[in-house]
């Protein structure tokens, strides 16, 4: 909770002290495209992590990143 709190900060004192047009611009798309990417891994590892609907092997497959991630696949 104290790093959304910190970010919000620090975005709303970047956006007062920056005087550059072209800056604020360049940091509202980095944060855009943050944001972005935030909501897109949500949606794709909620439905691992909530059980919205039934994964199949490759689906569950795909999400695994490193070889360390152990996950568990069910097979019919």
């Amino acid at each position: 909770m104290y790093k959304l709190m910190l970010t919000a900060y620090l975005i709303s004192h970047a956006e007062e002290i920056i005087t550059s047009t072209y800056i604020k611009v360049l940091m509202y798309l980095i944060i855009a495209t943050w944001m972005a990417a935030v909501i897109h891994f949500f949606n794709s590892f909620s439905h691992l992590s909530f059980g919205d609907y039934p994964l199949s092997a490759d689906e569950v497959k795909s999400l695994r990143w490193k070889d360390t991630w152990d996950l568990i696949i069910h097979k019919p």
